[in-house]
């Protein structure tokens, strides 16, 4: 996971949880535990975890866990994290233990195949309480691959002391997507430190029918596609697919 061991140090500024973000994941919560899949440095369970509600996280990234465990630190007995790919999340938790598990940030794209996908939902499914929640957010790649983009906007931001610029290009491969990610690092005080770096990463551009399927097969119900952390339902215009159910 090189890809995001360069990232991590910027990771928090480039993809800060919003508002809107952390209210509607504290309500997906309930009573909790709850466990995020693919949590990165951790950042949207610990505002959950620091509401009262207990929690777990993974990331298959060793920088990203250690982040997160830094910053999680008063919060022992609370929260917890650890390293594990997307497959690992059955076997590495207790069956029907978690009211809620969430999947954030286009994670469930890095799957190899839609073979895959099943049976990381179904193990998703397997963690959750009865009448627990499963969320999964996805870029909307049905309209991806219809309009087939070579490059997604970039994400800025900047502090007072550097700007922070990613870049997103495409290269489309038969069943996957080829992302190649840019960073680039401006230090305002000293721009002669100022970096850019390259990474690539094979993504799977599953869809809204995919997806919703693999639910279904996975014994989840109530199943709802939302655009935002609202309630407004997706649309093929969407630019992002919120998916949600219940076992």
């Amino acid at each position: 996971m090189d890809f995001y061991t360069s990232l991590s140090e910027y990771y928090d500024l480039l993809f800060p949880p919003s508002r809107e973000q952390k209210e509607w994941a504290l309500d997906c919560a309930g009573t909790g535990p709850v466990l995020d899949a693919g949590c990165g440095t951790g950042e949207l369970l610990l505002h959950i975890v620091r509401k009262g509600i207990p929690g777990s996280g993974f990331d298959a990234d060793d920088e990203m866990v250690r982040k997160a465990k830094e910053k999680a630190a008063g919060t022992e007995g609370v929260v917890d994290f650890r390293k594990a790919g997307l497959r690992e999340a059955a076997e590495l938790y207790t069956p029907s233990s978690f009211s809620a598990l969430l999947c954030m940030g286009n994670t469930i794209a890095h799957v190899q195949d839609p073979q895959e996908l099943n049976r990381v939902i179904s193990g998703f499914a397997s963690l959750l309480a009865e009448g627990g929640r499963l969320a999964i957010q996805l870029l909307n790649y049905d309209r991806i691959l219809a309009e087939r983009p070579e490059e997604l906007p970039p994400l800025r931001t900047e502090t007072d002391d550097l700007k922070l610029s990613f870049f997103r290009r495409y290269r489309y491969e038969r069943e996957h997507i080829l992302f190649t990610g840019t960073l680039r690092v401006e230090f305002n005080r000293n721009p002669a430190k100022s970096l850019e770096k390259s990474f690539e990463t094979s993504l799977l551009p599953v869809g809204r029918e995919t997806v919703t399927a693999a639910f279904l097969k996975a014994g989840l119900k109530n199943i709802s596609v939302w655009e935002d952390y609202g309630s407004t339902p997706a649309s093929e215009e969407s630019a992002v697919y919120l998916f949600t159910g219940k076992r």
